[in-house]
């Protein structure tokens, strides 16, 4: 199989190096991640500031919802990804290693990853619940504070936008939470 490409020891260390990029690219993203989570709470947190010290109308909540959900569309991508490259490697790569060393236990890193991300209770609670809370919970604890408010055609008009797009990062959400399990019945 990749004896063809060339030597036994110059398809494993292709496959090596290919692993180390990935890898690479799996650090990179996840970096990019904290950043992202970072940024949006900097947003809550200023946005949420400037309300409670009445030095800015109820109304800026609106936003919430936008910024939120943009960060959050911005952060299940890496993740996506990230799971694609983990994916590629458990399927493609691994399999060429353990070939050409004869050794199964090499880079088992993956199926350990893999066996924590299908036991729901932990990925929920260690990253789902919070991942909710950030991106959905306080925007729509912003759009009920300010509900009493909404009165003129573009607030109302901002309101139920808001409202849609959590509804719909709600399920965005619940995706990426199921992926796993759904993906292990292939």
């Amino acid at each position: 199989m990749a004896e063809t490409i060339g030597g036994r020891e110059e398809s494993l260390t292709a496959a090596l190096k290919e692993f180390e990029v990935l890898r690479k690219e799996i650090s990179d993203r996840s970096s990019a991640q904290t950043t992202i989570l970072n940024l949006n709470l900097a947003a809550l947190s200023a946005i949420a500031t400037l309300v409670l010290a009445q030095k800015a109308s109820t109304l800026v909540l609106l936003v919430l919802p936008l910024i939120a959900s943009c960060f959050g569309m911005l952060y299940f991508d890496h993740a996506a990804n990230i799971d694609q490259i983990g994916r590629y490697i458990r399927e493609d790569i691994k399999p060429i290693v353990v070939s050409l060393t004869e050794n199964a236990r090499l880079m088992s890193y993956e199926e350990r990853v893999r066996a924590r991300e299908l036991s729901f209770l932990p990925r929920g609670l260690s990253m789902g619940l919070p991942l909710l809370l950030m991106f959905t919970g306080f925007p729509v604890a912003g759009l009920v504070r300010v509900s009493q408010n909404v009165d003129q055609g573009w607030s109302v008009t901002l309101w139920w936008v808001g409202i849609g797009i959590e509804c719909i990062f709600a399920l965005h959400w619940a995706s990426f939470i199921m992926r796993p399990f759904s993906a292990s019945k292939r």
